[in-house]
């Protein structure tokens, strides 16, 4: 298990692939094992000096119960999941603070050694401009057309990065599977 601080330790990557389990891969659980795994979760923004900063870092679990029903859950895990940052609908201008990095250590705080999961990160940038929204801007009123005032079309986005889920197997499962 990952010590809850390594996002703060200058050996973090080198701990997360000596003991971690990477994207793409299957925690196995034992027939011991009663706590959640601990997952590393950390996403770096585009450096660009124009580029979005990001907002948050969310966790989505998906699982099957003992009925096998599907659910899932989304875990706001690091940033600011109430962000003021937004876009100003005149100028097409961000405003707002974000961040350059983001890292946390994640253990689900609902977890059941006996139910099969997945957990997957994803990355939101804070607020942008639409394309759309910028050419509207660029146009004077009288030339202005009229979709650039229709609700159907946003004007603002959110970027979003996500990566490839990391499985949760119970042993039970991995017994079952045996044999």
């Amino acid at each position: 298990r990952y010590p809850k601080d390594l996002c703060e330790r200058p050996e973090m990557l080198q701990k997360a692939y000596a003991s971690g389990v990477p994207m793409g891969g299957d925690i196995a659980g034992s027939p011991s094992q009663q706590s959640s795994p601990r997952l590393l979760v950390a996403a770096l923004a585009d450096p660009a000096s124009d580029a979005v900063p990001l907002q948050k870092l969310q966790v989505i679990k998906g699982w099957i119960d003992a009925n096998g029903k599907a659910h899932n859950k989304v875990y706001d895990v690091a940033g600011d999941a109430q962000s003021a940052a937004g876009v100003d609908m005149k100028t097409g201008k961000r405003y707002g603070k974000g961040h350059s990095n983001l890292c946390t250590v994640f253990e689900d705080p609902e977890f059941n050694p006996q139910e099969t999961a997945y957990y997957y990160l994803r990355a939101v940038e804070n607020p942008s401009p639409r394309w759309s929204l910028l050419d509207c801007i660029s146009y004077s009123e009288a030339e202005r057309p009229n979709v650039c005032d229709s609700p159907k079309i946003s004007a603002v986005i959110q970027e979003q990065a996500w990566t490839s889920p990391i499985w949760y197997t119970p042993a039970s499962s991995l017994a079952k599977n045996a044999n």
